[in-house]
């Protein structure tokens, strides 16, 4: 079974361009991730890195205070405007304080929204337990999660490893051949479907580790050792740091897009036209992201492909289901192809 295993593999290496494909995909994926993206934040970046680095360590109860304190005293400034201004007007104040008040509202102003995500953000986060909360600047490790979303690129180049598989050897009529040696059937269709798994699991993988990669070059893994809860906000993922629920994330990722791969695969089988399955393929892998509105489904891949997997998701409970649904899909495609009549 091995050397029918290294054949297969051997032979996608070279039928497919898997190496031109992979070279493709994660070149295709590095120049994304240099192209900058416009993040729509609730808060000022600039306000936000100096109060969280004034502020950075443990998340304390007087922190907490403080920033509720400055939040007083910016809708104070904010209410008091019409009133000064009509002081000022009406000479009860020289110019010297107004002015002072001026500079001090115009900070007010723009420090206000920022100042009130942080004390309901730190509200919020000082409710949660089970890991060591901090303040720190998150903006970057947030905008990479908020990044990692469906990657096309990485669905467009599994259709190219998995469809040609078996579809190769109906257009060039090797199946007929292949059904009368003595390891034509289940073993070659078994060897075909390891090497896509393999394949699309490694590419997947790699896919993630150029976005870390750039991500690190951009930013460097600066606070990657602290508690994702303090980015996601939520007890469900426990002491796991923001690089670890990154690589957890790009693990299930590699696990979903195996399982469409084999998808593709068992529709490869059925329908012996490479036109035709790549376009069937192509609809079920990306139908599901419309079928998923919000929240997590351990029955839908998608549910690790839309966004970064939802932390309250039961992870145990999705990787049984989808190795099942991998197995099931497996089968499916070395019965179609064990018993499909000679073209």
């Amino acid at each position: 079974m091995s050397k029918v295993f290294a054949a297969e593999l051997k032979k996608l290496l070279k039928l497919q361009h898997i190496l031109l494909i992979f070279i493709l995909a994660i070149s295709a994926r590095v120049v994304l991730c240099f192209v900058p993206t416009a993040h729509g934040h609730p808060y000022s970046d600039e306000v936000y890195k100096r109060y969280t680095t004034q502020l950075s360590g443990e998340l304390t109860n007087e922190k907490i205070e403080f920033l509720n304190t400055r939040l007083a005293e910016i809708q104070a400034l904010i209410a008091d405007y019409d009133s000064m201004q009509q002081k000022y007007q009406s000479g009860e104040i020289d110019l010297s304080e107004y002015s002072d008040f001026t500079y001090r509202h115009g900070i007010a102003k723009a420090e206000e929204k920022t100042v009130m995500y942080l004390c309901e953000k730190y509200a919020k986060l000082n409710e949660c337990s089970g890991f060591d909360k901090q303040i720190f600047c998150d903006t970057d490790w947030a905008d990479l999660f908020a990044d990692n979303g469906y990657d096309y690129i990485m669905l467009i180049a599994l259709l190219c490893i998995a469809v040609p598989a078996f579809d190769t050897e109906y257009s060039s009529g090797s199946y007929a051949q292949i059904m009368t040696s003595k390891r034509g059937r289940v073993q070659t269709a078994f060897a075909k479907l390891a090497a896509v798994t393999l394949a699309v699991f490694v590419l997947s993988l790699l896919m993630s580790a150029a976005r870390l990669g750039v991500f690190a070059c951009q930013h460097s893994l600066d606070f990657s050792d602290k508690a994702a809860g303090n980015v996601v906000l939520t007890n469900s993922l426990g002491g796991k740091t923001l690089l670890g629920f990154f690589v957890t994330d790009a693990l299930l990722k590699a696990l979903a897009f195996v399982f469409y791969a084999l998808a593709a695969c068992a529709i490869s089988t059925a329908c012996k036209n490479v036109t035709f399955s790549f376009v069937l393929s192509f609809l079920v892998c990306v139908t599901p992201l419309f079928v998923l509105k919000s929240g997590s489904n351990v029955l839908l891949c998608a549910s690790v492909l839309k966004n970064m997997y939802p932390p309250q998701m039961n992870i145990s409970a999705f990787v049984t289901i989808s190795i099942c649904k991998c197995l099931l899909l497996s089968g499916a495609a070395l019965f179609a192809w064990s018993r499909r009549p000679h073209p």
